[in-house]
C-alpha cells in the first residue's frame, strides 16, 4: 500500500510530496525516532557535563556568581553550537 506524505527538508526549507509505501514509512518513522534518542542523549550528556563543572567549582569555593560568569552559556546553546 502506497501513502503520500509530505516531507520537509530542512537544509533547504522545501517541502516535498513523496509516495511512500508502508515499510517505507515505518523506516523513517524508525529513524527520526532515532535521531530524537541521540539529541535526547546528547543533551543529558551536555546537562550531566554542566552539573559536574558546577560542583567542581562549588567544591573550589566559588560563590554562584562566580560560577555563573565560568559557565554562561546555556544548555540549548552548547548542543546547537
Amino acid at each position: 500500500m502506497t501513502n503520500t506524505k509530505l516531507i520537509h527538508d530542512v537544509a533547504t526549507g522545501e517541502i516535498e510530496i513523496v509516495a511512500l509505501t508502508s515499510e517505507e514509512i515505518s523506516d523513517r518513522n524508525a529513524q527520526i525516532q532515532q535521531w530524537k534518542t541521540e539529541r535526547e542523549a546528547r543533551e543529558q550528556q551536555a546537562l550531566l557535563a554542566k552539573q559536574t563543572k558546577i560542583s567542581a567549582y562549588q567544591k573550589l569555593g566559588l560563590t554562584e556568581a562566580e560560577i555563573e560568569a565560568l559557565i554562561p552559556t546555556p544548555i540549548v546553546d552548547e548542543l546547537t553550537a
